[in-house]
């Protein structure tokens, strides 16, 4: 009997959703350690524009969520963040992949709510970068003269 109570005391300080994206960033790792990383800035991206919360932070009913809301945030990089529209669609993609990922394991949720049509190729790539050598070279063209605009 002490057995079972202590089983169901961990049971209770485990974060069912942070647990489940965990699990399927770990899937995406098995394919490239760049994608687990660029995925993973994408998704606590979103949730803190979408939730003002952190991953570890987030429930099940975070996850609710209307496709007008996910045009908003597609409105909101391409406008607020003036960011090209290869690079919208690379951050909104994992999104669909986590929900895809997150109804296959019983979630209250549905891919298609998050599902954005792709913008059209701007020509504006960041080719091969990760999101985190591009974030570096943004702050580094700070740093130069004109460097505001440099940074988009």
């Amino acid at each position: 009997m002490n057995a079972a109570l202590n089983n169901n005391v961990v049971g209770l300080h485990t974060n069912r959703v942070f647990e489940s994206i965990s699990a399927y960033l770990m899937k995406v790792e098995r394919r490239s350690t760049h994608t687990r990383y660029n995925y993973e800035v994408a998704i606590r991206r979103f949730f803190m524009w979408y939730r003002n919360k952190n991953l570890e932070e987030l429930k099940e009913e975070d996850l609710d969520i209307l496709n007008e809301q996910m045009i908003r945030y597609q409105a909101h990089l391409l406008d607020d963040y003036d960011y090209g529209h290869n690079y919208v669609n690379a951050l909104a993609a994992p999104i669909v992949k986590l929900y895809e990922h997150l109804s296959r394991n019983r979630y209250n949720v549905k891919a298609e709510d998050v599902r954005l049509d792709k913008l059209p190729d701007d020509g504006e790539s960041y080719g091969k970068l990760t999101v985190k050598e591009a974030e570096t070279m943004a702050k580094l063209a700070m740093k130069q003269k004109r460097g505001r605009k440099k940074q988009h």
